[in-house]
């Protein structure tokens, strides 16, 4: 994912964490309260539940980020969507819930029907932030629950290129028991292998190796995973892998 990319994403979250909606109606305030009582009051048969506030934020998107399951339960049972359409940057319940690291909270939306591969406009998916926030529980219940793990970005990056480029070999390695594609290309071509022979994860190197990453694989412009970490002066990795 671009730095615009986390930028807006955090900028929502930030504007989330420290209040700043101040256009936000009733049922906004109190579920950032946390009041179910008041809450409960104001779900009337004429309230807009997912109602947006002044950063295009739905109650219950809040009450996934407040990691608050109970309020969450509350508005998903009076009919919030739990896959709402986002606004250019804010994120959706389901994406706030693999960014938080929520496993409750994302076990619930699950259940109560959101998409597990929902893209966001860059098409980050929940796996993705999921992976990229290094939460091993939630890749897990998304993978268990029909996360498709070859699912791309709009640079063609998957869940396994970020593993690999951030070396967390616990998530590679349970990315690749699941059947995720060892020699997925992302747009420039780019495989799980070169990201982590460029970033000098050793044991993710040699993990994908042993499960039959292409050593031989080579970009658009012609780079190996062995180039990789000749460039980078990783020479342990360098000599796995060369020919």
């Amino acid at each position: 994912m671009n730095i615009k990319t986390w930028s807006s994403m955090a900028t929502v979250l930030l504007g989330l964490l420290f209040g700043y909606n101040a256009l936000a109606g009733p049922l906004h305030d109190a579920v950032e309260s946390g009041n179910l009582a008041q809450v409960s009051t104001l779900i009337t048969p004429e309230l807009n539940i997912d109602e947006k506030d002044s950063i295009g934020v739905t109650a219950l998107e809040l009450a996934v980020l407040e990691g608050n399951l109970e309020m969450t339960r509350l508005l998903i049972k009076n009919g919030a969507d739990v896959n709402g359409v986002e606004p250019r940057y804010a994120p959706t319940p389901i994406h706030i819930a693999a960014y938080e690291g929520n496993a409750e909270i994302m076990d619930l939306l699950i259940t109560s029907g959101s998409d597990v591969n929902l893209k966001r406009y860059d098409g980050t998916s929940p796996l993705h932030l999921a992976v990229k926030r290094d939460h091993s529980k939630i890749v897990e219940l998304l993978i268990a629950n029909g996360g498709n793990m070859n699912q791309k970005n709009k640079l063609g990056a998957s869940a396994l290129h970020l593993a690999a480029r951030r070396g967390n070999s616990e998530i590679a390695e349970l990315l690749v028991a699941n059947g995720a594609d060892v020699n997925i290309k992302d747009d420039e071509e780019y495989t799980p292998l070169h990201n982590a022979a460029w970033n000098g994860h050793k044991s993710v190197v040699e993990m994908l190796i042993a499960n039959g990453a292409d050593i031989s694989a080579t970009s658009y412009d012609g780079v190996t995973p062995f180039r990789c970490a000749v460039i980078k002066g990783h020479k342990d990795i360098a000599a796995l892998l060369q020919h």
